[in-house]
């Protein structure tokens, strides 16, 4: 009888602090209670982080992680190596879909899953990536709109399809720093605060920050009205953003503070009057039930995997994200009913909290290992 094992293998887990990473980590941790609780052994592999970054980290025994530290070709041949003959490969990304369809034509009877984050399975795949997709037992995608995608595109069997919302953090831990975002950007306590945390780059431009600059240039007539677009940015996109606020009217309104490490997030949402980001390329928004967890209202768009995040509007406001009057009218309304679209909390914690992520893993997991 061959052993029950499950092995996750990743690009990066620990090394770096960004939204594949988190999923990754929490995966990890809902993976190994999984084994714990069923007999598998699970062992986390990633390409790029090295071994000694799980060192400390609260979301899994060190023992079961192993890092390659960038050498792709060691990383491959060990990922092909340990796959070979195991119950379940997980994939955390498509850009390691050829070992799984590697894995997969050397192992039949391995169940290979694939996470699907978004964006990456939007755009248009070849067709031998496709080919390569196919082989997948499973596919869980991070909302609704992801999973429709990757069907009508790709024609993926609705059956091998599955959606998995992101979770929130269940190893967050608040920073013991405290600072005053107001005081820092010199923000009158009268004022009222939108925060957006993105990615800022000329790419991004989708996420819909400018249009968000555009409804605070007709909303600033009536209020005075702060805008904190956080996050790291491109030296080309610092200056289209200061040039249009300038434009706008908004030059001592608009306050990029650039990268804003993880454990000072709290003292931004919780300054916040609103959270917005009405974009149209979320795969889901881990930031979403992040702001929400601090009792921030939220303002998403309802074109993409957003909807999922806010439960098609029941956790906070929807908007078309091309409209900047829809946009403007609805950071009015969440100014003055706050109360009306303050999140409830406890309805953050039943839909995204760990336990419901980690109950959704085991109900995937025991469907593929079924089939």
């Amino acid at each position: 009888m061959r052993n029950k094992s499950i092995f996750f293998f990743t690009l990066r887990v620990f090394s770096i602090t960004g939204g594949i990473e988190k999923v990754c980590r929490i995966a990890s941790k809902a993976l190994y209670q999984f084994g714990e609780e069923n007999g598998y052994s699970v062992l986390v592999k990633s390409m790029h982080d090295a071994t000694k970054d799980a060192i400390g980290n609260p979301y899994i025994p060190n023992r079961i992680f192993f890092g390659w530290k960038g050498n792709k070709w060691l990383a491959t041949l060990g990922m092909l190596r340990c796959g070979r003959g195991a119950t379940v490969v997980l994939l955390s990304h498509i850009n390691l879909l050829t070992i799984g369809y590697l894995i997969k034509k050397i192992s039949p009877h391995t169940r290979l899953i694939m996470f699907a984050h978004g964006i990456e399975v939007w755009d248009s795949l070849s067709k031998a990536k496709v080919d390569k997709l196919k082989q997948c037992d499973a596919i869980w995608a991070v909302s609704r709109f992801t999973r429709e995608r990757i069907i009508s595109q790709y024609g993926i069997d609705k059956e091998k399809v599955y959606v998995l919302n992101n979770a929130l953090d269940p190893e967050w831990k608040e920073c013991e720093t405290k600072i005053n975002v107001r005081e820092l950007f010199n923000i009158p306590a009268s004022a009222k605060v939108l925060f957006t945390l993105t990615r800022l780059a000329h790419t991004e431009k989708n996420k819909g920050y400018n249009k968000v600059m555009e409804a605070l240039a007709r909303l600033n007539n009536n209020r005075d009205i702060h805008y904190i677009i956080g996050g790291k940015y491109t030296n080309d996109e610092f200056n289209h953003i200061t040039q249009l606020a300038t434009q706008l009217g908004l030059a001592n309104h608009v306050h990029l503070p650039g990268f804003i490490d993880e454990a000072q997030l709290k003292a931004y949402f919780s300054a916040a009057n609103v959270f917005i980001l009405p974009s149209r390329k979320e795969g889901f928004g881990i930031v979403f039930i992040e702001a929400m967890r601090f009792g921030t209202p939220v303002i998403a768009g309802n074109t993409d995997g957003s909807m999922d995040a806010l439960k098609d509007g029941e956790l906070g406001v929807l908007v078309n994200p091309e409209s900047v009057k829809e946009i403007s009218d609805a950071i009015e309304e969440v100014f003055n009913y706050p109360e009306k679209y303050k999140p409830d909390l406890n309805k953050v914690e039943h839909y995204f909290g760990f336990e419901t992520y980690k109950k959704n893993v085991n109900q995937l997991l025991h469907t593929v290992l079924s089939k």
